[in-house]
């Protein structure tokens, strides 16, 4: 929505006035409290308001904030923070606001206005009190103390940013909400019935998902691919009846109890449950509803009135149920065993041990003290405490209780284990040898079942051992049911546990190790549920199996036993399980080569296969075709795509030349990367003679970066060593500088954790700095104040290198170099700082240096490193890695070029 159309950025107090009556003119008939993203404002909103900010005097702003006029100030409050909201949903990130705030935005005197040491003045945050107040839009003032008010209060504008739902939404759809988000779901005040509508769909993943997204004014246009992309990577767990990992609704399991009649006892205080936001569901056992539980602010549900509940035993088994008020839809279930029916005599681990429970035709003994009756003609007796119990069928003894000497029953079976490996693990094959006239009839895992057999010495059977995420008991308990005639009896056998690797279960549901993959993995494996089994514990102690670590070639990723994993970097290197960080005896590998793909899952004859379905836009999305001469074809996806499958998951595309010399296929939307596809033999790029005509071979170096090749593939890393080595002046433009990169395509988006800084560390190790020093390209000088911080950030980091190598900076060169660089009003400023600065001119001053500055600290910092190559380049190449882009070429260009005449 056009919000300001036709409304002059440059018009000082006019242009204020006119932002603050559109919105207003929006706002009206909103119905309580709300957020300013509801209003819709669209890219054209953002530009204008950037352009605003640009322009506005600080005289204005001194205008607007001059005595206590309450109308006023709320006014400039209003319009700022409409500013402050979309920046911070397109650059910041949870966790940070003003410096992204700050950065560019405003001109300097503006800016001093309004921010002091990176947080607003008092001005500006009583402007921003009185605005949210007067217009009544969501705000934390009267639940929150302190500075973080106004934080909070920005943030609930928009919910949250596009970087945030990039990394996190794995984590806040598992219920580990940024504040935002939980106070927008959970916080009576604040609560938003489009955020409710948009979590729910996402969390269930509702078949009209793509409408709530387009719907929701939490969701920008542009972000709706990421969206899709994040939901499809992230790690939390969707509650369906098929799901074989069931999450316990109750946290206390049920008392049996016996008064006038056995009955269960349930204490029921509080339910954190992942499946609704609703107000009110109901708690249903056995089809009864027992409780109403009512939503709370910390985001569990808690009845009115928390009491004992009773429910009677209808069954082996108790169905615990979360049931949706509105409706009546079952929201998560959950089956409470209460004994084991396959056994002929058994106590339930709910109650007293002298509660046992009879299969029809069992005659206990000692006498039962009392004998209820149970559905399917199954008995509960209460025995005399402090006996020895035995059980007979028609005179036999078939049962008798362990910690008396009777016998055992007859001759016990032999089971023999296959040698048990984790790829078993998931099918284990059990031979059963048991005495004439016997046949097995069930065997059970862990008084789990497995399957009924029919009479054989060797069963197959699908085994519970995938049971306990993580980790695995010492030993494994087996134990099977015969018959005799109309006689059973069971049978436990124990064996030693001796698994190890790791496992994952495709969408289809079946499980995999790690040794049944090919060289190269796709980052699914984030994505998808895995079970860890390291080989022993760490310092002999059991449950440290939650200390082993997950690398990435050589980068350590995190810790495998958190909620969330972290989502491998796939550029190719291997993924190995470690006891520790150096000097690790024990080693597990993962996978040879960890690819990410990203919303491509396979290419095949012409069939482009998607991980998750995407409606195709002929008029945004664009195919990417790279062939093995270098030539590059960006082509509209009705050019290339003839038809579409029904479920929007498979593109089957029309291409004009040899699938022989195809090596890469990229899928962009509006110039953005969005999936690749690369060839097995896309590595003929980096050979010598690799058929690459030269007008294309900067293309290729663009489109290995945008495209996310899998450089540190152990069949191809050395020859991209090689290959970087033989150019790296084109290298350095394309990789760090995003240059060659055809007009049509968007430089890719760094993230925080991308893992490009560690994968140039790798490529870049050989590369011989005196070699280019003379090929290098010469870089320009960056003068734009949005540079500034960054910029001077960096050429500080440079200082401080220089001091550690043990070379000392001459301040009194530093001043002579700043008087024949420019002869600007800011040189004094910047010859005031060095004077201040210590004799090592590395005082944290130096970090306020902008523009003029940069040039002779960047100079000194390039001299003292001709003296150290090996140590001082290679350091100072990686802080160049995440400086910006003018910056880069031009520190790039002194440190390479100041060689030659040093």
């Amino acid at each position: 929505m056009r919000l300001f159309a036709d409304i002059a950025p440059d018009g000082g107090v006019t242009t204020v006035e006119m932002i603050v009556s559109r919105i207003k003119a929006q706002s009206s008939s909103m119905p309580g409290r709300w957020s300013l993203c509801e209003l819709r404002p669209d890219e054209a909103d953002y530009q204008f308001l950037r352009a605003w900010a640009a322009h506005l005097p600080y005289g204005v702003v001194k205008q607007y904030f001059r005595g206590d006029h309450w109308q006023q100030q709320s006014h400039m409050g209003l319009a700022l923070l409409m500013l402050f909201a979309e920046v911070a949903r397109r650059e910041a990130s949870e966790g940070t606001l003003w410096p992204h705030i700050r950065r560019g935005v405003f001109n300097h005197q503006t800016e001093r206005s309004l921010f002091v040491q990176s947080a607003p003045k008092a001005e500006l945050a009583n402007a921003i009190e009185r605005a949210v107040r007067r217009f009544h839009l969501r705000h934390v003032f009267d639940l929150d103390a302190g500075g973080q008010n106004y934080y909070n209060t920005v943030y609930l504008q928009f919910g949250f940013t596009r970087h945030g739902f990039q990394r996190n939404l794995g984590i806040w759809l598992s219920g580990n909400y940024s504040q935002a988000i939980r106070r927008l779901l959970f916080t009576t005040s604040l609560r938003s019935d489009s955020m409710m509508q948009l979590w729910s769909a996402l969390r269930s993943r509702s078949p009209k998902l793509d409408d709530i997204i387009k719907s929701s004014p939490w969701v920008l246009p542009e972000w709706r691919d990421d969206l899709h992309e994040a939901l499809s990577r992230q790690v939390f767990q969707t509650i369906t009846d098929e799901d074989d990992v069931e999450i316990p609704i109750l946290t206390e399991r049920p008392q049996l109890c016996w008064e006038q009649a056995p009955v269960l006892e349930w204490h029921i205080s509080s339910i954190e449950t992942l499946s609704t936001m609703q107000d009110c569901i109901l708690l249903r056992i056995n089809g009864i509803v027992v409780a109403e539980m009512y939503l709370q602010e910390s985001g569990h549900y808690e009845p009115l009135n928390p009491r004992p509940v009773r429910t009677p035993i209808i069954g082996h088994e108790a169905n615990v149920e979360l049931v949706s008020q509105e409706d009546g839809s079952v929201l998560q279930r959950e089956f409470i065993p209460i004994f084991d029916r396959e056994a002929l005599v058994c106590c339930s681990n709910l109650g007293p041990k002298n509660l046992l429970f009879a299969a029809p035709g069992i005659r206990l003994s000692p006498e039962p003290l009392r004998r209820w009756s149970l559905p399917n003609q199954y008995s509960l007796s209460q025995m005399p405490k402090s006996e020895d119990y035995e059980a007979f069928e028609e005179g036999e003894l078939v049962w008798s209780s362990v910690r008396g000497s009777k016998p055992p029953p007859e001759t016990t079976l032999e089971i023999d284990w296959q040698e048990p490996t984790l790829a078993a693990a998931a099918s284990p094959s059990i031979k059963v040898t048991h005495p004439s006239g016997e046949s097995p009839l069930a065997i059970r895992m862990w008084g789990i079942p497995l399957m009924q057999v029919a009479e054989s010495e060797t069963v197959s059977v699908v085994g519970p051992l995938l049971a306990a995420a993580g980790t695995l008991p010492p030993t494994i308990q087996l134990n099977v049911l015969t018959a005799k005639g109309n006689r059973e009896r069971s049978t436990l056998k124990r064996d030693p546990n001796t698994l190890k690797g790791i496992l994952f279960r495709s969408p289809e549901g079946t499980w995999h190790s790690c040794e049944e993959l090919n060289t190269q993995f796709a980052t699914d494996i984030a994505s998808l549920p895995l079970r860890y089994y390291p080989p022993k514990p760490l310092c002999g102690r059991e449950g440290d199996e939650a200390h082993w670590l997950l690398f990435e070639g050589a980068s350590w990723r995190g810790n495998v036993a958190r909620q969330t994993r972290p989502r491998p970097w796939g550029w190719g290197a291997p993924l190995n399980l470690q006891e520790r960080i150096y000097n690790s005896k024990e080693r597990m590998r993962l996978c040879e080569s960890c690819v990410d793909t990203g919303i491509i899952g396979t290419f095949e004859k012409e069939r482009l296969t998607l991980r998750y379905p995407i409606i195709l836009d002929p008029q945004r999305h664009r195919l990417v075709i790279l062939r093995a001469s270098g030539h590059c074809e960006i082509l509209d996806a009705e050019q290339v795509v003839s038809s579409v499958s029904e479920d929007n998951l498979v593109w089957n595309l029309h291409l004009t030349s040899s699938l022989d010399e195809l090596r890469m296929i990229a899928i962009a939307y509006d110039g953005e990367y969005r999936g690749s596809w690369w060839s097995s033999d896309f590595g003929t790029f980096f050979s010598s003679s690799s058929g690459v005509e030269a007008e294309n071979l900067n293309t290729v170096i663009a489109l290995l970066y945008w495209a996310k090749a899998p450089l540190l593939s152990s069949g191809i890393r050395e020859l991209v060593r090689a290959f970087v080595s033989r150019n790296v002046t084109k290298i350095i433009n394309a990789w760090l500088s995003f240059g060659y990169l055809p007009s049509d395509l968007k430089p890719r988006l760094r993230g925080a954790d991308d893992g490009w800084d560690a994968t140039l560390a790798v490529l870049l190790e050989d590369w011989d700095v005196t070699r280019s020093a003379k090929t290098i390209a010469p870089g320009t000088l960056p003068l734009s104040k949005k540079l500034a911080d960054v910029s001077s950030l960096t050429a500080y980091r440079f200082l401080r290198a220089v001091k550690n190598s043990g070379y000392p900076i001459d301040n009194s060169a530093l001043r002579l170099q700043l008087e024949l660089d420019s002869a600007s009003e800011r040189v004094n400023q910047w010859r005031q700082d060095i004077e201040a600065a210590d004799e090592t001119g590395v005082n944290e001053r130096f970090v306020t240096l902008k523009d003029v500055g940069l040039l002779a600290l960047g100079k000194r910092a390039a001299y003292h490193g001709v003296a150290s190559l090996d140590y001082f380049h290679r350091r100072n190449l990686r802080t160049a890695i995440g400086a910006l882009t003018p910056f880069r070429n031009w520190l790039l260009h002194e440190l390479l070029i100041d060689l030659e005449n040093g």
